[in-house]
């Protein structure tokens, strides 16, 4: 029989301690990093606080924990502790929760627990010991090196088992991670099991061929897609409460877009698309004689991402950039930023040389909102046989945006070599399927003009989230969730790091998190923010 961990016994006895020493720290030994730390391990003591000192249950996740574990016991491992202190510990059910899983006992946060209960019931021995502890600790935590990854995965499952379960512990066991849950997760969990494997579900017999490859005309949206756009309408209808909301303002710039298809036919998808600008043909009505604006426009709307949307034609064949093409380009960048006013520009192609005028337009957009605005621009499709393209490949204010499949691995072809020291980052962009000109007509596209628009996406939906929660964010953390600094923050915190600098931005992810966490890693992000240091 598994032995059970008293987890949340260690962790009210030893990190609500510790997060008091990361305080103490001097202002100029300390750092961001430092500083989340110790409001993470405040709120992980509080959290286990919640939950009944009966209930020592199994721990399902202890890799994360065990990181946890060690990598404090090593940073404090300058602290004077006695020899017997893991005996007493053990003694007073402190043991570190994890010794049975063939690791090191945790001597030092045993003795944490243990100088803090005795100093509590009046312990001479104990209160030497606390004292001892206290001059040395803010000085190793100071130096030391933690995997914060570790700590939002282990907070995560703490605040998971009080939000979910809301149960006096007893001896409840953990439940079957197949077991059904209530509410989001059980359909984020349904749509994360379901995107690992490919989708085919038609509703209309009619094909079209794409590449040879017969694609059903029109497809349900796959289970990635499906959970995106689920906390999507979650987080609107949780921001409805919030009087005064402006909408944020999202610019395409592509080849137009086709309005009889059926993504704008339901009441009020239309409705979204404010302006409408034809910088090729000076067409006053939307036309797309290629179908690729068309694609992407439809599949931000089946997102139901929460912005209002405005439209500039800038050329006629998504293949063919040519010289009219640069100047309808920069032209339209500087409409969407001084006239539209928009938060964020989509920009799905790129040229394998700089442009000066785009260059110089993104400049102005830029100082004329205040740097209130991000770009977003697709990298490459010719993997290692190309560099990111421009503007990707312009650093600040673009976001360089690459393809994955659903499974979040960087497809070759859509993952060009990286050309600076920065991360970069990718979601979803392989086999995304959406609506193009013609009756009843879907099709199956894949490249990094894709996942720009979903980052795009998911960047609307971190500030929704923001304007939710009106108490944890102000209007100034809504600007910066709004530069382009404070995006690339955000997407690497949420991110989930696949190596290389390289980061997968998928939202469900993120949002199965309980809210503090949410909260508290965005929080983290934008301290991180230049304006903030």
């Amino acid at each position: 029989m598994e032995e059970q961990y008293p987890l949340f016994t260690l962790a009210r006895n030893t990190f609500l301690w510790l997060s008091d020493q990361v305080n103490k720290i001097p202002k100029e030994k300390t750092n961001t990093k430092l500083s989340s730390l110790g409001g993470w391990l405040r709120i992980f003591a509080k959290k286990s606080l919640e939950i009944s000192d009966a209930g020592k249950r199994r721990i399902e996740h202890a890799p994360s924990l065990e990181d946890i574990l060690l990598q404090l016991e090593t940073a404090l491992s300058s602290l004077p502790l006695p020899d017997s202190g893991a005996k007493h510990a053990a003694k007073h059910n402190t043991t570190s929760a994890f010794s049975t899983r063939r690791l090191p006992v945790t001597p030092i946060l045993d003795n944490i627990a243990l100088a803090r209960r005795e100093a509590e019931n009046d312990g001479q021995e104990g209160k030497q010991r606390l004292s001892a502890l206290e001059d040395l600790a803010p000085s190793a935590l100071s130096e030391a090196n933690i995997d914060f990854d570790a700590i939002f995965l282990a907070f995560g499952y703490c605040s998971k088992i009080s939000y979910e379960d809301h149960l006096e512990l007893k001896e409840t066991p953990v439940p079957d991670p197949s077991s059904e849950h209530r509410g989001l997760d059980s359909e984020l969990d349904q749509f994360e099991q379901a995107a690992l494997s490919p989708t085919s579900r038609p509703r209309s017999p009619t094909q079209v061929t794409i590449d040879e490859t017969p694609i059903p005309a029109v497809m349900e949206p796959d289970a990635w897609l499906k959970g995106m756009t689920m906390l999507s309408l979650t987080l609107q209808n949780k921001a409805k409460s919030v009087p005064n909301v402006i909408p944020w303002k999202i610019a395409i710039l592509d080849t137009g877009y086709d309005e009889s298809v059926p993504a704008f036919a339901p009441p009020g998808r239309s409705s979204r698309i404010k302006e409408w600008k034809d910088l090729v043909g000076g067409s006053s009505h939307p036309v797309d004689t290629d179908g690729h604006g068309t694609h992407l426009l439809a599949l931000l709307l089946q997102l139901r991402c929460p912005a209002d949307i405005y439209v500039a034609r800038v050329a006629e064949n998504s293949r063919i950039l040519g010289e009219p093409a640069k100047s309808a380009i920069a032209e339209a960048i500087r409409i969407a930023a001084k006239e539209w006013k928009v938060d964020f520009v989509s920009l799905p192609f790129g040229f394998s040389y700089p442009v000066e005028a785009i260059r110089n337009a993104i400049a102005d957009a830029v100082y004329s909102k205040g740097g209130a605005i991000t770009f977003f621009a697709a990298a490459n499709n010719k993997g290692f046989n190309s560099n990111e393209m421009f503007p990707a490949s312009l650093g600040a204010p673009v976001i360089s945006v690459r393809a994955t499949n659903r499974y979040g691995a960087f497809e070759l072809k859509y993952n060009p070599p990286l050309c600076s020291d920065e991360a970069v980052f990718g979601t979803l962009g392989v086999d995304v399927v959406s609506d193009w000109p013609g009756k009843g007509v879907a099709r199956s596209m894949s490249g990094c003009s894709i996942a720009t628009i979903i980052a795009t996406a998911i960047a609307v939906m971190l500030l929704e989230y923001a304007v939710a929660n009106p108490k944890d964010f102000t209007s100034e953390d809504l600007r910066l969730m709004r530069t382009r600094r404070g995006v690339f923050e955000m997407f690497k915190e949420i991110g989930i790091h696949a190596g290389d600098r390289r980061y997968y931005v998928a939202p469900f992810i993120f949002f199965k998190l309980s809210e503090d966490v949410q909260t508290a890693r965005l929080v983290s992000a934008l301290a991180r923010h230049p304006e903030r240091r």
